[in-house]
Formats: structure tokens, sequence, C-alpha cells
């Protein structure tokens, strides 16, 4: 039967017949709750599907850490197998349910996968056999190990009695020590270090006697793999574990046949078994006979313990089935409340459903905002977050705490995007991400590539205050502050506190809501690798969401609070006679990145806050300013960073921009006109700001005094009349002269600036950029070039005072490179009054793909050299070369509906969006995103359409972006003619989106607690700010856009104890009812429209 894929109304994406199906990958979520330890687990759709999993990193796996095409090789035969002999009047039978051979020999085998975020089911009908057999995986949360549960269940679908013997595991246990280098590399000498213990109790642990690296000092390992399992009414312990695989499979070292079990009439558990030397396995073996319609459930539990002897400390012996079903139910609750703060009912099930699992892998990439109250004081951190990584994205090496608290680090650029939105979700985060995303831009407008989350410190001062000290013995109470002293996150106190045993006498939640209360927080990261050239832009976003919910705390943030600091490094971009060389016959621009050693030793000096720049050029105190001089000094960067053209900004610091594919631009003088379209639209955004709060033009702000210099010296060369050359030289003169003063900090002086000068200044930076602007444009074809080579086609060479060569350029030749999308996503930001037209011509250009109806990221880079990156090596249609690059045409989509194309924006949506696809082309849960569709471009019909690369793209980001515009509008808040917070929705809804019977719905509030909403028909509701439910009424069946749609005009808003108002007209909520429902006090909200 060939392979089949349908969507249940009740959320599954169901797989006939998975074996036979196109092969994916994708992943449970890795979150375990707040007071849980995560645990990463992949799986693909062959075999029984887990093909790796483990804790914190690919080093630390229980089941090894497979590239996809490995995995979909060797999960049947390394991960869980089910091994059955029936005892019958033929004698017996061997079977192995979800076997990819069995699919294929037996045509009455019918076996299914269903997906959940939470949970995954496969089940497979031998009707020969008369057996059916399914297994249930999900993860355990809020306990203190890692754990995956495998739920089995048989059943004698038969018309006799059937007795049979069985195996049940895994073919394969990676042991606690074993990281992923001894994997790959020394897989055979390394198990000269494995032993299990434990057998004989029924939990075996499989780990190192001792770390085997090569080092003097010889360390234990602690912690442990783990594997138990028992039957329905028994305990954990209660079962016989197989650990030696010999005792399986004798001689067949491929794992491909278990010979011992199979070829034995009747199998003896082995008293004694080899239980070191060897790679091991973990298999249940059990003897058991079913009546006809009868069946038996197996549980088995997979795990790690941070120390081997808390297998009792944690009730790990006293495990039992109530267990498993109250973990089934957690899980559960915990995943469908971080869902359901996106909860959207709509008259297609398809759109809400994706919208819930788009939401969840968001959140993946750019954490969970948690907020807490304590004492009338609320702060909020985020948790769950990590660097994505999966096993199609091998090349990442992903780390997720085994910690309570849990969370991982990431990209700056991929948690600051994925984090754009959380505003709507929960709106307590106020301004944390604004601080945590430009502390971190340096003075040199770059920033650093590691995102490592938000790390806390308590003075000794404010500790004694808070009384933390007093719920610990005094003994522990010393140890711990001095530990709080020092950067900790919550998680590393919570296993501190645990590991050593201390005695606490108030619970951890409130232990965690004290120490958030007391701490000071700032996030932390670490240099990586290069600086892209697009990282800032990111944070144009975060200013307008804020803007979008808080517009009456906006003037305070940008022009009062003098807190923002800016991130220290020893890294930093090489002046241009250092970077520039000449490699066969041609200059090129390599090695651009330089390393301060002297500041690495400042940094050593320094007891807290070590990357914060200080004033006294590095020996003073911390230097803190407002946002407004921070923005200032990343504007002055950018303006000094055009190219020679005047076109594009340079990519001058070893890396390119968004396009990470385009790696070789770099070294051939590349630049970008996204970021110029970027640096046009923060200006823009920030004189809006200007005229929106009524700042006067001689209200003065304080600027950095070495930025001000700089801006200075900019401002006389835009006044100029000198060509862009000149202007690119002089302007990297005057900005390698002010990285030099900067290097070690800043003197600490501010120079004042009124907004009428920055508005003068303003003025001539746009001037500038349009002329660049105008340089990308083709106004024939309507195109604009995204990307820009140079050839220095003529150069001067002179010695320096130590005799290398300095290379001085004279003159350039610009290339610009075939089409790219993203360019005119940049355009749709800026010049909205050419959207239309932007539109028609993308249409018209090689970019589109009309095979799929769908947009290729870039067009044929056939005519390009190897030079500009890896993306001119891959094959077209795949990866970064010509596919659907799902992040950038969602970006497309997103800029189409914040231009008002409304009816263009739902065409492109119906072909486009991962929800309304072919599941049957798209080869996976149309529930779940890609990276990339493979295009007509590639050179293989049969992969067109289809979808590759996991979910944790960002993608996410701009869906959740496209969500708001059609369910709210853009700026839902703003103030007033009276500078009063007011509210209006704006919905951008067609006509089909809203319900047309009467339904009722139920969702997970954020803090876990189950609810149900009777809805009309003719209704679209969702959930706004994380708490309160607004519906829309459409009772003439309309689209709620376009020159006859329709908008609000009947408002009703309820509180806990009922109506509180109504509104009627401009469908306006004014003071106070607006704060009333950014607060949370509204809980729903009615909006007739008409």
């Amino acid at each position: 039967m060939p392979p089949k894929y349908r969507l249940q109304n009740s959320g599954e994406f169901v797989i006939d017949n998975y074996n036979l199906a196109k092969p994916w990958a994708s992943f449970f979520p890795g979150i375990a709750g707040l007071y849980g330890i995560p645990l990463w687990a992949f799986y693909v759709n062959r075999g029984q599907c887990i093909a790796s999993m483990g804790i914190r990193s690919k080093d630390d796996a229980i089941m090894e850490f497979l590239p996809a095409n490995k995995a979909y090789q060797l999960a049947p035969s390394q991960g869980f197998r089910t091994f059955i002999k029936i005892k019958n009047k033929l004698g017996n039978v061997f079977y192995e349910p979800f076997s990819p051979s069995g699919s294929v020999l037996d045509k009455k085998i019918n076996s299914s996968m269903s997906i959940r975020p939470y949970d995954l089911t496969i089940e497979e009908s031998n009707p020969g056999l008369g057996l059916k057999v399914s297994v249930n995986y999900f993860p355990i949360v809020n306990e203190p190990f890692a754990g995956l549960v495998r739920e089995l269940t048989i059943e004698n679908t038969s018309k006799n009695t059937q007795s049979f013997e069985l195996l049940d595991g895994a073919s394969v246990i990676v042991p606690c020590g074993v990281n992923n280098w001894f994997l790959k590399e020394m897989s055979r000498t390394i198990e000269a270090w494995m032993g299990v213990t434990g057998i004989e109790s029924g939990i075996p642990l499989f780990k190192l006697s001792t770390d085997p690296r090569d080092t003097a000092q010889v360390a234990f390992v602690k912690g442990a793999n783990f594997y138990t399992s028992f039957k329905d009414g028994m305990a954990s312990g209660t079962s016989k574990i197989v650990v030696d695989p010999a005792a399986v499979f004798g001689e067949v070292s491929d794992l491909s046949y278990p010979a011992v079990f199979a070829q034995a009439k009747n199998y003896v558990y082995p008293d004694r078994q080899v239980a070191k030397n060897k790679t091991p396995c973990a298999f249940t073996y059990l003897k058991t006979a079913l009546n006809k319609g009868k069946g038996f459930k197996l549980y088995s539990l997979i795990g790690h313990l941070s120390d081997a002897g808390t297998v009792k400390k944690f009730g790990i012996h006293r495990l039992d089935a109530k267990f498993v079903a109250k973990k089934k139910k957690e899980n559960q609750v915990l995943i469908d409340s971080i869902m359901d703060r996106i909860f959207t009912s709509s008259a297609s099930k398809e759109f809400d459903l994706y919208a819930r699992q788009t939401y969840l892998d968001n959140v993946l990439r750019g954490g969970l905002p948690h907020a807490i109250s304590e004492d009338g004081s609320e702060t909020s951190l985020y948790v769950f977050s990590r660097k994505h990584g999966d096993l199609e994205r091998d090349y990442n090496r992903f780390f997720v705490s085994a910690t309570y608290f849990s969370e991982g680090e990431g990209n700056y650029r991929d948690v600051n995007q994925n984090r754009r939105s959380d505003l709507f979700f929960n709106p307590a985060i106020a301004d944390k991400n604004i601080r945590d995303f430009i502390d971190l831009i340096q003075l040199d407008g770059y920033n650093p590539l590691i995102f490592k989350g938000e790390r806390f410190v308590i003075a000794e001062e404010d500790l004694r205050k808070s009384g933390i000290g007093g719920f610990f013995h005094e003994k522990d109470a010393k140890k711990l502050a001095h530990i709080l002293a020092k950067p900790f996150t919550i998680g590393e106190i919570l296993s501190y506190i645990g590991e050593n045993k201390i005695h606490l006498s108030i619970t951890l939640d409130t232990l965690v809501k004290k120490l958030l209360t007391a701490a000071k927080g700032s996030a932390e990261a670490s240099f990586g690798e290069g600086y892209w050239s697009d990282h800032w832009t990111y944070n144009t976003d975060l200013l307008d969401t804020f803007l979008s919910i808080y517009p009456d705390r906006f003037k305070c943030l940008l022009l009062e609070k003098k807190e923002f600091t800016f991130y220290d490094t020893h890294v930093y971009v090489k002046p241009r006679h250092e970077r520039y060389c000449v490699q066969h016959g041609e200059v090129r621009q390599y090695h651009a990145i330089g390393t301060d050693e002297g500041k690495s030793a400042l940094f050593q000096k320094r007891h807290e806050h070590k990357h914060m720049v200080r004033a006294r050029f590095g020996d003073g105190d911390i230097f803190v300013t407002t946002l407004l001089d921070k923005l200032l000094c990343l504007i002055a960067n950018k303006l000094a960073t055009l190219d020679p053209y005047g076109a594009g900004i340079e990519m001058e610091a070893d890396k390119p921009n968004w396009y990470d594919a385009l790696n070789g631009l770099p070294g051939l003088f590349g630049s970008s006109i996204s970021e110029t379209f970027e640096l046009k639209r923060l200006i823009e955004f920030l004189k809006c700001v200007f005229d929106g709060l009524n700042i006067p033009e001689s209200f003065e702000v304080s600027v950095t005094g070495e930025v001000f210099v700089f801006i200075k010296e900019l401002e006389t060369l835009l006044k100029s009349d000198m060509d862009a050359f000149e202007y690119w030289d002089l302007s990297n003169v005057a900005k390698e002269s002010y990285r030099t003063k900067v290097r070690r900090g800043v003197s600490g002086d501010f120079r004042q600036m009124d907004i009428g000068g920055v508005r003068a200044f303003f003025d001539l930076a746009l001037k500038k950029l349009e002329k660049g602007i105008a340089q990308s444009y083709e106004p024939k074809s309507g195109f604009y070039r995204t990307y820009f080579s140079y050839r220095v086609s003529r150069y001067d060479t002179l010695a320096d005072g130590v005799g290398r060569n300095v290379i001085t350029p004279k003159e350039f030749q610009q290339h610009r490179l075939a089409l790219f999308l993203e360019g005119f996503v940049h355009a749709l930001r800026c010049e909205k009054h050419r959207a239309k037209d932007i539109y028609r011509a993308v249409k018209k250009s090689p970019l589109w793909d009309k095979e799929l109806k769908m947009y290729k990221v870039n067009a044929s880079l056939s005519e390009e050299s190897f030079e500009i990156g890896r993306t001119k090596a891959f094959t077209p249609g795949w990866l970064e070369n010509e596919s659907i690059w799902l992040h950038m045409e969602y970006k497309y989509l997103l800029e189409l509906l914040k231009n008002g194309l409304y009816k263009e924006f739902y065409t492109d949506l119906s072909t486009m969006f991962v929800p309304f696809q072919d599941a049957s082309r798209y080869g996976r849960s149309i529930l779940e995103n890609s990276s990339f569709i493979a295009s007509s471009a590639h050179p293989d019909a049969a992969l067109y359409g289809r979808g590759f690369v996991a979910r944790l793209s960002g993608s996410t980001a701009e869906f959740i972006h496209m969500w708001r515009l059609m369910n709210i509008g853009d700026r839902p808040f703003f103030l007033d003619e009276h500078s009063k917070l007011a509210l209006r929705f704006a919905p951008a809804l067609p006509a089909s989106f809203f319900t047309v019977k009467a339904c009722k719905k139920r969702y997970v509030s954020p803090s876990g607690e189950e609810k149900e909403i009777e809805l009309e028909a003719g209704t679209y509701a969702f959930l706004f700010l994380g708490k309160t439910i607004v519906i829309y009424k459409n009772p003439k069946n309309k689209d709620t856009f376009g020159r006859l749609g329709l908008a609000p005009k009947h408002i009703r808003l309820f509180g806990p104890d009922g109506l509180i108002t109504e509104i009627k007209g401009d469908g306006v909520m004014r003071s106070p009812y607006a704060e009333m429902v950014r607060s949370g006090v509204a809980n729903r909200i009615e909006i007739t429209l008409g």
C-alpha cells in the first residue's frame, strides 16, 4: 500500500505505511518544565523512529547522534526494536513489527505513524499473525532526571489464544562518558572503558569507569545512563533486562537479525551476561500468553542520571503505570500551555494547528519569557531556548543545559529575531529584549555572535537585605553568598543546592522568586567567529514591537533611561591596510579580524561585568548611556561602512549578512543593499518617533564624546559634493581613527546635541542613502540588486615601516550579482510607494518558480564565480541556491501584508503557506516548517516541493508577525490626541477564515489551566497578550480588508465579574480600558464587525 498523509481533527498528523514514505527527520521539544531536566530526542520515519537521544549536547548521547542520511539507514537496526516469537500450530514464528523490510515483503501489514507536538505513536496491524502492536513515546517532565518513556501495547486480534516470547528495547545504548568524538573516531577502543552495573536490580546503569581522555589526573565518571521496564500492574525493576548484545544477536554483528533469540526453541534469559568491554544493548525479556481480544502493556524508561547513586533517591525503582499516566498528562499540558499562547480559532484547522506548532518552534530557538512577581516587584527571564541543531543540521553543536530552568546558547541574530513578537504574548517582559540585545552592540557597531542568555549577580549588601541567607544553615549560606556574588544562572544555583544536599527551609519556587528579585541580570555573550553585517538590523524590530505595546513608555526608554552599556571585546576589525592583500594577481580582503591581547589581559583584572565598556579608556567605571546615544553610535558606524560606490554596506569583518552561504563575498569587497535599506529604516523610524512623541527640536541629548566627534566628521563629508569613492575613503579614515581611540574604552565625557541637530544629521544621511539605493534599482525591469562585489582595478603598493606591502585602492569596478529575493524584501520596507510595482516585478523575475508557484531565494548563479561562497557550489534548487528558502519567502509575504497588498498576500498564501501544502509532495507534516523546499531548479523532479531541514527556522518569527497583522493590525496601542493610551484592533482577515458552524474550543492557559469557550458561527477568535480572548463576529461574512472591508463597530469588554463596558463608533478603546486590556484585567473582548 502506498504511503498516505492525513491530518486528524484531533491535531495528529498521520502517515500510513511510513516506512515507505519519503524520509524525513524531526524531534521532541526538549522541554521538561521549569523543574525538569530536558532530553534531546530526534526521530525519523523509519523502523521504530527514535534515531538519536541524549542530554546537553552530542557529547552526552544515550543513542548516538546521527546525521539524517545515516539515521534513515541505521535507526531501524540501532534504535528501538521489538522481537516476537509466536508459538502456534505451525511452530515458532518470528516477527519484528515496524521493520522496513516487513512493510515491503508483507502487503497485508498496515503501519502508521501519528505525530503530535508532545508525543509520537507508531502502530502496526498484522492480520496474518493476528497481532496489533503500538508504541507511544514521550519525554519525562518535572523530574530531577531526564528520560524518554516508551509504552508498548500488544493486542491479540486473532480468534485464538496466542503464546509468545518477547524481547523489546534498544539495540545500542551509549554508556555515559562517551563523547561524540569517541563515537565517531574511536568507537572500538572506547569499549575497553564500558561497563554495565545493576542488571540484577532490573535498572541497569550504563557508564564508563573513568574519563578516557589522556590526562595525568584520572577522573571518574559520576553520571550514568539507565534503562528500566515494567508491565502494567508491576513496578520498575521487576523485568528481566538483557544488556549483552551477544545474548540477542549472537555473531550477527550488523544487528539485522536476533539470531540467538529467534533460533532458540525456548529462549533462556541469560543468568550471566558479559557487561564489559562491548557496546551494550537494553532489551526487556518476557514470556506471556494472550486470549483473543486481549492485550498487555510494557512500559520502558530510558534516561540519564547526573549521579549514578541517585536511583533510589529519585524513586526510579518505584515507577509504575500511574507514574507514566501522570507524566504523560503533565507533558501534554506543559506543551499545550506553551502552544496555546497563540490560541487561534478559525475556519481552517490547518491554520490553527500550524500556528500552535510554529509558536512552539519559535520558543525552541528564542526561548519562552517567564515572568515572576515577588513583594510587589516583577522580573522575567527566558527558558527553554537553544541553538538550532538536529539530524539535518548536523553541522551545529547545539547545547541544552541539563538543569532546572534550562536554556541553551544561540546565535545573536537567531534569538533576537525569534523574540521579535514576544511582547504580544507576554507584555510583562517590557524592554528586557531591547536592553539585552542593544547592550551587546559594541562601539564599532558590531556584536558578539554567541548569545548565552542572562546571568545574574547578587551583591553582598543586596543579599543581606533580601534575607535569603536565613533560609539556609549558616555554613551553607556563606558558601552560597560566595557563589551568588559571581555571575550565575538559576539552573546552576538549583543544581548546586541539589548536588551538595543543602537543606532549604522554603520551596524552590519561593527561592527562585527571591533570587531574581534580589539579583541584577545582564545578557552574556562571546565572540564566536567574525562579525556579520546584518545582526544590528533586528533591533529595529524590537524597538517597533515595544512602540506597538508601550507607546507611553517609549520616550523614557529612548531618551531618559541612562542604563545602556556597550559590549567590550578584545576582537576588532583591522584597518584597511592590514586586511587588503594580493592573491593570484587580484586584490582581496582576507583575515579582517584581529585580537588585542592587552585587552584580554585587562578583562582578567575586572572582577565583574568584564565585558562592559569602561570610562577612562578602560580603567574607569562601567560607562552607561541612553538608548538614543547607542543608536547614534550604530548609525555613524554603518554610514562609514558604505561601499566604494555608496550602494551597499560593506562586509568588512570576515562574514556576510543574512545570506550565510555567500561566505566568500567579504573577500571580494562584498556589500549588500539590504543593510542600506535597514539603515534608512532605522533613521526614518527614529524621525517618526520624534514626531509622534512631540519631542521639541531644542531637547538636548548627551552623546558619547568620541561618537560625537565621529558624527561631526561624517557630517562634514556628507555636506560636501565629493564622489562616492572619496566618501568611502575619507569616511573609512574617520571610522578607523574613531575605532582606534575607543579600542580600550571611552573617555567618559559627553557632548550635547539637540534633537534638531540629530534630525539634520539624519537628513544628510538619508540623502546619501537614497543615492546608494538608486544604484541598486533598475527602472526598466523594476528589479533591485541585493549584492555587489568589487574588483580593485587600480591601486598603489607601498612598504610600511616594517617592510610590509600596504595596498591602497585607487579605483573599483562594481559587479552586480544575480537577483536575490532578499533585496526586494528590504525594498518593500522602505519603498512603500513602489510596493505594487515591486510585487509585479518579482512575479516576472526568475525568482518566481512557476512550477511550484513559490518564490526562490535567488536566481541562477551560473554566471557567478565560485569565489562568492558555498552557495555557488550547491546544486541548484537545494540549500541556499535557488531553493524556496522558507524564511526569506515568509519575509516577503510579511512585507506584502505590511504594505496592505492583502489580495496579493492571500493569493500567494494559498500556494506558499506550509499548512496549505499537499503533504504527499511536501513529504512531512504540514504543521511543521522546513528551512527550505526543493524548487523546480533542482535536477531531480521527484524532489520538487519537498521540505528539508525541520522546524527551527526563522520562518517561525515571520509567521508570528504575520499572525499579529492578520489578527490585530500594526501598532494596536497608541497615544490619542490627549496623549492617553488607546487601543485599536484592525484585523486583515478574509471571509473564508470565519467559522461556518458554532463550536466549542479548548485551550490551556499559560498557567496550565484547561479552559473551554463557546463560539458562534461566523466568528474568529484568538488569545491576545497571553490573557485576553478576542472574538470577532462577522455577521455579513465579508473580508476585513479592502475598499469594502469590514471594521470593528461594536466592542464589548469583559472582566472577571462580567461586562465592563461597551464601545460603539470608531472601534477605539481609550483610557482606562486600553490599560485594562494591556494589564490583563480584561479577559474577553467581543468585537462585531460592520
